[in-house]
């Protein structure tokens, strides 16, 4: 029997009950003109994902029952699936003709951001649910990556509702998942995901279809919301090209921090613009996210800031039509160096004056955001974040952080993604050497390793755990470099438990790793 199905890759926000029913009952509506049979919704679609302790709250889950019992009334002309909560359970409800059934989540979460344990009950059993002639096999998320429906073999058609973040070249494992089970099981299969970003969380959407012999028949816009509609035994198979990593690293970002500002009520942005990559790449992104218009960059040159670092964030602000604020903090600094003195007699210059710089930029940038309701953007990278190489109270402040889960090298191929039609991002940035400019003549790899070489062995031991010994093998690098770059990510823990959530684009990410601060552990 024919069956015509709509998508609803949607976009919601976590505890706007009113605002969610609204998109939910519009989509019901084109897709019953559409003569839809089933409509199916995201994973927790009715309280957005994730409400973590908003789950406690029995108003909170009252709501959410609520929407589901007003959706019914719409369930005479169509199936609707859509995730939301059943008691202590993650589910997918399947509503038709005022009738309430749901499959609830069997593996939850606990990795990473992840802990879904703390909230939910895990299901120990799997329903099959017949309609239009279909034997339907409900999932939710990560049950679609394990094996506990093996034994199941009375379906004809998988659908899985997902809320499953963005991560680096993830969308082609999802892919695979599902071929896999589709073949095996010798059945169609539906894969329904959120689009939009909660906090550090982005969702891709990438909702797709597969057939019995593996073949991808549909895929959904990628970082964009969509109602679509398809005859289940009619569509042909689709092509599958995996973006680059920058444009899909890009277009997260630009999500992440446009739906960060509207789902929390902003809509401007303010940032120090240095003359160094970061802030640089930072500045386009938020520029592309917001509107020029709303962002506000505020140069911040100190004593050792070199005139073509000035030079260089002007011609960025030129170049992105964007008004920049010049303000200069040599005065103010001396002023703190003059009063310090009486206490700081016999002392010479360190990390403190450095140190202070940062912070008296950190408190402009603050009172920028106080009088003009803008939000500081952050623009530290993950090889800053994991070394400690960041002034807590200074270039660590902020709302959001942009870059936060890219490291140095990264960043750098951004820029250039950034420039591959033309020059926005002065060239002159992208070819210096990094400095924090705090001191004479200074460079980051005075303090650190070159970042081609601290960005391997961040990587080796935060996401692929490997030990020192086998990091030095692999990659050729002396014992003693790695050792103390690992010194480093520990004893900076406390910097990263009072930095700006970060834009989540991977797993193993800031949020995601975390290591006791009082900690005396050197397995290196």
């Amino acid at each position: 029997m024919r069956m015509k199905i709509a998508i609803a890759q949607l976009n919601s926000i976590v505890g706007n009950f009113e605002f969610n029913l609204k998109k939910c009952v519009d989509s019901i509506e084109e897709a019953i003109k559409n003569s839809c049979d089933l409509i199916i919704f995201p994973e927790l679609y009715t309280t957005g994902y994730f409400p973590i302790d908003l789950l406690k709250k029995q108003e909170f889950r009252k709501k959410s029952d609520d929407f589901i019992k007003t959706l019914t009334k719409y369930s005479n002309d169509i199936a609707i699936i859509i995730g939301g909560i059943n008691n202590f359970y993650n589910s997918a409800f399947f509503l038709y003709r005022n009738k309430i059934d749901y499959q609830g989540k069997s593996l939850l979460p606990t990795y990473d951001v992840f802990n879904e344990t703390r909230y939910f009950e895990a299901a120990n059993e799997w329903r099959v649910i017949e309609y239009k002639n279909r034997k339907i096999m409900l999932s939710v998320c990560e049950d679609m990556w394990g094996n506990t429906y093996e034994n199941i073999n009375c379906f004809d058609l998988f659908i899985n509702i997902s809320a499953s973040p963005f991560e680096i070249g993830k969308l082609k494992k999802r892919i695979e998942i599902m071929k896999n089970i589709c073949v095996d099981k010798r059945c169609k299969g539906i894969y329904v995901n959120t689009v939009g970003a909660n906090d550090s969380l982005v969702f891709d959407g990438s909702s797709f279809v597969i057939d019995e012999r593996g073949n991808l028949l549909f895929l959904a816009d990628r970082f964009k919301e969509g109602l679509y509609f398809f005859n289940l035994d009619e569509i042909r198979p689709a092509s599958f090209r995996s973006d680059d990593n920058e444009k899909e690293i890009i277009d997260a970002i630009i999500l992440g921090i446009r739906d960060y500002f509207y789902k929390t009520g902003f809509d401007r942005a303010v940032l120090g613009l240095s003359g160094g990559i970061d802030s640089a790449v930072v500045a386009v992104l938020a520029c592309i996210a917001l509107g020029k218009d709303n962002v506000k960059p505020i140069l911040l040159p100190g004593p050792f800031s070199s005139s073509g670092s000035v030079d260089d964030a002007l011609l960025l602000c030129k170049n992105l039509e964007i008004e920049p604020i010049v303000f200069d903090i040599k005065e103010i600094y001396e002023l703190y160096n003059k009063k310090l003195e009486p206490v700081f007699k016999g002392k010479s210059f360190d990390v403190t004056e450095e140190n202070l710089q940062a912070r008296i930029r950190a408190n402009i940038l603050l009172a920028y955001s106080n009088k003009f309701n803008a939000l500081v953007l952050n623009t530290g990278n993950k090889s800053e974040i994991f070394s400690g190489y960041s002034t807590l109270y200074g270039d660590s402040v902020g709302a959001i952080s942009v870059i936060g889960d890219l490291y140095k090298t990264e960043v750098y191929k951004i820029a250039s993604y950034i420039n591959r039609e033309r020059e926005i991002i002065p060239l002159n940035i992208i070819k210096k050497s990094p400095s924090a400019e705090l001191r004479p003549n200074q460079k980051d790899e005075d303090s650190l390793p070159p970042y081609d070489i601290l960005d391997k062995i961040l990587k080796d031991y935060l996401e692929n755990n490997l030990r020192p010994e086998e990091i030095a093998k692999k990659n050729k690098i002396d014992l003693a470099v790695i050792r103390d770059v690992l010194k480093r990510i520990y004893t900076s823990e406390y910097k990263r438990r009072q930095s700006p959530l970060v834009i989540r684009l991977r797993e193993n990410s800031v949020a995601g790793l975390r290591f006791p601060i009082a900690n005396h552990f050197r397995g290196f």
